[in-house]
């Protein structure tokens, strides 16, 4: 179980210095063609970036500073309303906490991993799901702090910019706490 969390952990981090070398160059399209009047620029996210080193790449500024709206992921002023009210979400279900899960001995190993990694005891844990425990494993581990996300950092250096998302806190919050992961619910099940 250790050595699991630790290859996670590893892989978050290769993943997200990757990433952030990616993101400089090639996550922003244009989108022209069939009647449309305006360009549009579809720029991809990515919710771990250091926030001191990442800088948004030219192209991108020069994109934004064209367009009359922002659609980023959430909208970034709800953000951390619409995160409160989400936190139900991670919540597991009284039957299913950490200690009914587990037996003594793993429950045990996995406290002392908890405790060892990410500085938090099991019994401040143990009424989330796995996954959320697993999510709050990788923003500890991250690989600066502070960290950010792309669409923070969009924001961040056009405030003034009419700021719209795509979805909304809850409906991500469910869709990754939720245990089909593997299953998306139709555009019309969406609240935004």
């Amino acid at each position: 179980m250790k050595n699991l969390f630790r290859a996670i952990g590893v892989f978050a981090l290769l993943l997200t210095s990757l990433t952030g070398a990616l993101a400089q160059k090639t996550l922003l399209f244009k989108i022209t063609g069939n009647g449309l009047t305006k360009p549009s620029y579809v720029f991809g996210t990515l919710h771990m970036v250091c926030t001191e080193t990442y800088k948004l790449p030219e192209p991108v500024k020069k994109a934004i500073v064209g367009s009359d709206v922002i659609y980023t992921e959430v909208e970034i002023a709800s953000m951390q309303t619409e995160a409160m009210a989400a936190m139900k979400f991670m919540m597991a279900p009284a039957d299913s906490t950490l200690d009914k899960l587990l037996n003594e001995e793993d429950y045990k190993k996995v406290g002392a991993f908890l405790n060892d990694t990410l500085g938090m005891p099991i019994d401040q844990l143990k009424a989330l799901k796995p996954n959320a425990i697993a999510t709050i494993g990788l923003q500890k581990m991250a690989p600066c702090a502070p960290f950010s996300s792309v669409d923070e950092t969009l924001i961040k250096n056009f405030p003034k910019k009419n700021n719209k998302g795509l979805e909304t806190i809850a409906y991500q919050m469910e869709l990754l706490m939720s245990c089909l992961l593997y299953t998306s619910p139709s555009p019309r099940d969406r609240t935004r």
